[in-house]
């Protein structure tokens, strides 16, 4: 029984560990973190998934065959070669680099000094290995991340998009320098709480949204004025105050948003978490009452275009889609059956859409 001992520890320890410690990378200025757990990950089934859709919904939305043809030529000749990408990468930090985990970062004051506002971090603490280092390190620089360096537990790279007229590698270079060159003291504990949940952290991709850094901003937007509101017809009025109430739940009572997904079932779980169960009450009302409002706004005004058509299948999708309140946060589950649901849906949806506007 003593030699079974060492490797139950060792299991407990994969299932039990949590994400790698964001806090000295993660500030004020952090939109959201996604987590990819490349232990999770296998390229094949996603690539096979992937194929098999296509090769199902792309003859159903386009009944013209020898118009389908190209289509999904193109359509499985996109994944493959995305796969092909893709797979060299995985395999090197899953195996050179002996990585578990990578993590996106997306930076408001990147986007706002137009730079391209996506960071990659994959854990490399002093404790691992300098091959295993140096392996991630080439890869960064192999694939277009020419700035990396190594801060706080963690190997960053930042990609470099000249050809999108954003900043060059020079400017790239000195942000990313300066954006990280001392841990952060700025806490951000929505995050360190979603990453820590039990029923979403153990997902193969996992997204964080945190909305502090647009607090002041939206707190900031001044309403439409009174002159304005009584010249618009009643239906878009009542839309401007859901609207109004919606930024203010945002921005008062909304903690964070975090959602795991399985893209090889395909399975999505999703959490909005709010201050209180009044909050999200009140949250689940004023998404509902959008949706209302935008169906009553089409068929009033578009009832006979492309739009006006998807609305009862549109409806019924939503309907199906609805969170529920659980304490104070609103929780949504997507299955196998949901997906099929969907899928109906596209297939009904996009022939009305592309017959409509020949």
């Amino acid at each position: 029984m003593r030699y079974l001992l060492p490797f139950v520890f060792l299991l407990l320890c994969d299932t039990i560990l949590p994400a790698a410690d964001l806090s000295p990378i993660v500030d004020s200025q952090t939109i959201a973190v996604v987590r990819v757990d490349l232990k999770q990950v296998d390229m094949a089934k996603i690539t096979q998934f992937l194929v098999d859709e296509v090769t199902d919904i792309v003859p159903q939305i386009q009944s013209n065959q020898e118009e389908a043809a190209p289509i999904l030529f193109y359509a499985q000749a996109g994944i493959m070669t995305g796969a092909m990408y893709v797979q060299p990468i995985l395999s090197t930090l899953q195996n050179e680099g002996k990585a578990d985990e990578i993590f996106f970062l997306i930076d408001k004051k990147a986007a706002d000094e137009q730079i391209c506002p996506l960071f990659v971090a994959v854990p490399a603490p002093d404790s691992k290995p300098k091959e295993e280092v140096d392996a991630i390190r080439k890869l960064f620089l192999q694939t277009h991340l020419p700035v990396v360096f190594q801060r706080h537990g963690f190997l960053i790279g930042m990609p470099v998009l000249d050809d999108f007229g954003l900043a060059g590698k020079d400017d790239v270079m000195d942000f990313a320098k300066e954006r990280f060159a001392d841990p952060s003291t700025e806490k951000r504990p929505e995050f360190a709480e979603a990453f820590g949940r039990s029923d979403i952290a153990g997902s193969m991709i996992q997204i964080v949204f945190g909305f502090s850094m647009f607090a002041e901003e939206w707190a900031a937007q001044p309403d439409v004025p009174e002159t304005v509101l009584a010249r618009l017809p009643p239906e878009f009025r009542e839309m401007i105050e859901v609207q109004k109430v919606s930024r203010k739940l945002m921005t008062e009572k909304l903690n964070y948003v975090t959602t795991g997904l399985d893209i090889q079932k395909p399975e999505l779980k999703s959490v909005t978490s709010m201050t209180d169960e009044a909050a999200a009450r009140e949250m689940l009302e004023v998404n509902e009452k959008t949706i209302q409002l935008y169906v009553q706004l089409i068929r009033q005004n578009d009832n006979d275009s492309p739009i006006g058509a998807m609305l009862p299948t549109l409806t019924a999708v939503l309907e199906e889609f609805q969170p529920k309140v659980i304490g104070g946060e609103l929780h949504f589950s997507f299955d196998t059956k949901m997906y099929a649901s969907l899928k109906k849906a596209v297939v009904e949806i996009v022939p009305i859409s592309t017959s409509k506007w020949r």
